[in-house]
């Protein structure tokens, strides 16, 4: 009886590629099929087949709920890109976001092993982006040059690690720089208004935007910003990478606690495997 994996992409455009690849690598090193659950919500109003030409067979909700109490189907639920056994990541290794198993990869960048590095890069350049999303990312390159620098800001407006960002910082690291080609890209502006991540307009902007900022040799990333992470890794994990400062402040100490218990429930969940 064939055996499968299914990634149950969940959240923002960005965690939701990370889950797929984790779950890709896991297939292929498992020998199982690979499901897709892509459900359009609040956080990613569109489909994978809205921004991707690949052919991913792909459940809706019901059939989701079914096949999740089948025994021989296996739940990759995680917004992590995962280490897999085989590649020797320590236990030791995570600095940037500690996992429980304390072997994340995330936010780690340049630190992340070659191998893993290049293995990870072999499942995310089989995503071929939707042919008119291709079109004006080419169209728009034309006004970049060898010195532009991407800058992503993730201002988390809203949201209790808005504590993690200050102006500041980031017009200290900008101004130190010689050009003044920058191409910055906000949180989720869009065409159709700012901070749409509700349409699918809006997600096909953020998947423009995040392959512009992929085609820069530097690139200044938020702290904690999963879009900046994943810019980095559509560039072939190539550009130099400068995290914006953050100035901690107040409740940042009590938040970072929160987050670690966070952590341990992110979950790869394996059902009796």
């Amino acid at each position: 009886m064939d055996e499968y994996i299914i990634a149950l992409a969940k959240g923002g455009l960005c965690n939701r590629i990370k889950c797929l690849i984790s779950a890709q690598r896991l297939a292929e090193r498992y020998s199982k099929k690979l499901l897709l659950f892509w459900n359009p919500d609040g956080d990613c109003g569109c489909c994978f087949s809205d921004l991707f030409e690949n052919q991913i067979t792909e459940i809706n909700q019901e059939e989701f709920l079914k096949l999740s109490q089948d025994k021989a189907y296996q739940i990759c639920d995680t917004w992590r890109l995962l280490p897999l056994s085989q590649e020797n990541v320590g236990r030791n290794f995570s600095r940037a976001y500690v996992s429980e198993e304390g072997n994340s990869i995330d936010f780690e960048y340049s630190r992340i092993p070659l191998n893993t590095r290049v293995n990870i890069l072999r499942h995310l350049t089989r995503l071929i982006p939707k042919k008119h999303i291709t079109e004006k990312v080419d169209e728009f390159y034309k006004k970049f040059d060898d010195n532009t620098i991407s800058v992503n800001i993730r201002s988390w407006a809203g949201e209790k690690r808005s504590v993690f960002f200050d102006i500041k910082n980031l017009y200290k690291v900008m101004d130190k720089e010689k050009t003044g080609n920058f191409f910055v890209v906000l949180t989720y502006p869009r065409r159709t208004f700012p901070g749409d991540r509700k349409s699918p307009e809006g997600i096909q902007d953020a998947l423009i935007e995040l392959l512009l900022l992929a085609r820069n040799k530097s690139l200044k990333a938020s702290y904690l910003s999963t879009f900046s992470e994943i810019a980095w890794w559509l560039g072939g994990c190539r550009a130099g990478v400068e995290i914006i400062p953050i100035t901690l402040r107040g409740r940042v100490s009590i938040l970072n606690e929160r987050i670690r218990m966070e952590i341990k429930k992110t979950i790869l969940r394996f059902k009796n495997g």
